[in-house]
Order: C-alpha cells, then structure tokens, then sequence
C-alpha cells in the first residue's frame, strides 16, 4: 500500500497573511493548516490553487483546517482571522486517494496537556496536533516531530502505518491549556465480494 509522506513544512508565526508554499504543491495532497495562541479564531482560508477549505476541528485558541489541493502550483494562503494568530502548514501526499478528515476532537485542561484518545479507521494517517499553553510549552509526545512556537506553544505531528487509538499530549503541566487534534486518511474500496473475471471472449 502506498505510505503517506510529507512533502513540506511552513512554520509561520506573528499572523503573517498571505501564507506561501515554499514549494509548488501538487494536486491532490493533503494539505493542513494549524492555529493556535489564545485569542485566535480562524473564520475562512482560501488558496491560489483553488482548494476548498475546512475546520476540521477547533475552537478559540486552537484550530486545525484542511483541504485538497484543488491543482498543481504555486501555493498561497489568505487567512481571514480575529485576534493573534501561529500558523503551521503541511503538505502530505502518497495517500493511495483522496485524503479525508477520519477523526478530530478539541480539549481543554488545567494540567498536563492530553488531546484524545482519538482511534482511527483507516491507516495509514497523518496526525496532527496544537496545544495552546497559558505557560510555556516545552515537548511533546515521544516519536512525533515537534515544533516549539516563538510564543512556547506545541504543535505535533506523526504519520502512523496502521490503525490504533491515539492520543497527543504535550508538556509541562499548565494551568490552563487549549488544544486539538486530527487524523487524515484515505478511504480504500475492497473489491467487491460479488466480482467475477473470466477469461476470454
């Protein structure tokens, strides 16, 4: 089965608009945008290949959207947003189709920062995780890449083979903490049962 991959990584911080791909993105990709700082909230995306964007889950302070890129090119994002604002975005191709939402969730805590358990369906998946931290952030979960903001928040992300339940947690202990958290895949059609092949005229 083909493996998903990433292709490319952009970390932007400050609310930088638009959002340029430091590469040409190409059609059909994953890609994903996560926010995060605490006054946040992500109102639309649009892009300049044409893709149709989503919220896959999010709240203030916290919000991952996705799309699939609707052509090949050169890629910008023009983010329509209220307050302070961090963007991560990823570019993830080598899904056998088209990439879908499978799971996501938000949360919210007052001690070590825990998104989930999310279990998803479809492996492999690309997971990505944000984390709001009134604190500062320091880590994150053991085998995923881990990014530190400028403003110690914590996004997170892993590509797993196989499906399972999941959970992304973050680290220290904070008093008051915002996160969520998603799961991409692509849905695989098994042959149908009733298909019948012959050989010959």
């Amino acid at each position: 089965m083909t493996a998903p991959a990433l292709a490319q990584a952009v970390v932007y911080s400050a609310g930088v608009t638009p959002i340029a791909y430091g590469s040409n993105v190409t059609k059909n990709n994953l890609l994903v945008a996560a926010f995060t700082r605490s006054t946040s909230s992500i109102t639309a995306i649009t892009d300049s290949v044409g893709s149709v964007w989503r919220k896959a889950a999010g709240v203030t302070g916290a919000a991952i959207w996705w799309a699939v890129a609707g052509a090949s090119g050169a890629n910008s994002l023009t983010i329509t947003a209220t307050g302070n604002w961090e963007a991560y975005v990823y570019e993830v191709g080598g899904f056998l189709g088209i990439p879908v939402v499978d799971q996501a969730t938000t949360a919210t805590g007052a001690a070590v920062p825990s998104i989930g358990p999310l279990a998803t369906t479809m492996g492999p998946e690309f997971l990505v995780a944000i984390c709001d931290f009134s604190g500062a952030g320091t880590g994150g979960e053991a085998g995923w890449t881990v990014t530190i903001s400028p403003n110690s928040n914590v996004v997170e992300y892993i590509i797993v083979s196989s499906t399972g339940s999941y959970t992304a947690t973050m680290t220290p202990s904070d008093p008051a903490w915002i996160g969520a958290f998603a799961t991409f895949g692509s849905p695989v059609l098994s042959p149908r049962a009733d298909a019948i092949f012959f050989n010959g005229a």
